[in-house]
């Protein structure tokens, strides 16, 4: 299972990734893709090689950060990843990118709250997994 956290300031991403990673609800690990953003295809080539390979643990939720690239959000929707949008002003990223209809809006919990029905809290995101299998 994919989720891909995207979009908001750096600081909401990573109090968003922080609080997946502390969810007893599953096994969880972060891949981040950032620093291969200079070098044009190669975060879609490290995304390839990662999730083409066979999983020795089926109940792992990967969680990916660091999109770029249209290419890159193309691929792991493919993989029927979780698209997870930090909720809020949009970035330039989203000049490359596009919310899709079934993509998710997230906060972190303390934000959850203040934000519409439409908006995720990251425990809800992860029980979405679940329930998409």
């Amino acid at each position: 299972m994919i989720v891909v956290v995207l979009g908001g300031s750096e600081i909401l991403r990573d109090d968003v990734i922080s609080q997946l990673m502390q969810s007893k609800i599953s096994l969880i690990r972060h891949f981040n893709i950032t620093g291969l953003v200079n070098c044009k295809d190669v975060g879609l080539s490290r995304l390839k090689t990662e999730f083409e390979r066979p999983k020795k643990v089926t109940n792992l939720v990967t969680i990916v950060s660091g999109i770029s690239t249209n290419d890159e959000l193309v691929y792991l929707r493919s993989k029927d990843a979780i698209i997870c949008h930090c909720y809020g002003e949009l970035t330039d990223l989203y000049n490359q990118v596009a919310c899709e209809k079934g993509d998710k809006y997230i906060l972190p919990d303390p934000l959850k709250f203040t934000a519409p029905e439409h908006v995720y809290s990251p425990d809800e995101v992860l029980s979405e997994c679940y329930i998409k299998g």
